[in-house]
């Protein structure tokens, strides 16, 4: 097996929201998987950076993602943009 190593997500902005109480605190959606549920107690619905809609365990979201935007500064913001900008080439 191979050795460890760290890494980090990348900083994008989603979209979440809260679900929307249906049948006995569950939402069923579809995306392109087929048929979806979330739990109203348990999870968040979010929508990632292609549209694509799915759920996230509430305690899961919480450790992995942030309400306010990444503080980063002006050189890592320019690097950040010649790099998007070459793997876009």
């Amino acid at each position: 097996m191979g050795e460890w190593k760290d890494c980090w997500k990348k900083s994008v902005k989603i979209q979440y929201r809260e679900v929307k109480v249906e049948n006995e605190g569950i939402e069923t959606f579809e995306n392109r998987g087929g048929e979806l549920k979330a739990d109203k107690e348990l999870d968040y619905i979010l929508k990632g950076v292609k549209g694509e809609i799915y759920p996230c365990k509430k305690d899961i979201f919480h450790k992995t993602y942030t309400l306010e935007p990444p503080k980063i500064s002006l050189k890592e913001a320019f690097e950040c943009i010649l790099a998007d900008e070459k793997a876009r080439d």
